[in-house]
């Protein structure tokens, strides 16, 4: 997760508007609560125009970053984030979380709402 988000500071950087779907991560036991926050962290440093975050652990991110960036959002469903992002314009987009959260439906979502306005 971080080393993706290195790479979307670059993209920041380069002055791009860059869009994050965060979603939770998983197997991290004890330490879920203080991962979650770091990543908050890192975000909010890198300061892309958005973040929609997925998922019940996916809130410490918003704790994190609220304050920090403008559109910050928080839902439980991957096609609820694809909307949201969708309608959030971005020129690059990252979507990750584990595995388990199934956020290449967000992917999917935002695919096809684009064919659809075609």
């Amino acid at each position: 997760m971080s080393a993706m988000l290195h790479g979307a500071a670059e993209r920041v950087n380069a002055g791009k508007q860059v869009g994050l779907i965060l979603g939770d991560m998983f197997e991290l036991g004890s330490f879920a609560e203080k991962y979650h926050r770091e990543i908050g962290q890192l975000v909010a440093k890198i300061k892309p125009k958005f973040l929609v975050a997925v998922g019940p652990l996916a809130r410490f991110y918003v704790e994190e970053v609220i304050s920090d960036i403008i559109g910050v959002y928080h839902t439980e469903s991957a096609e609820a984030a694809a909307k949201i992002a969708y309608d959030s314009k971005f020129e690059v987009l990252y979507v990750k979380a584990s595995r388990g959260m199934k956020l290449e439906e967000s992917v999917k979502e935002i695919v096809r709402i684009s064919s659809s306005l075609s």
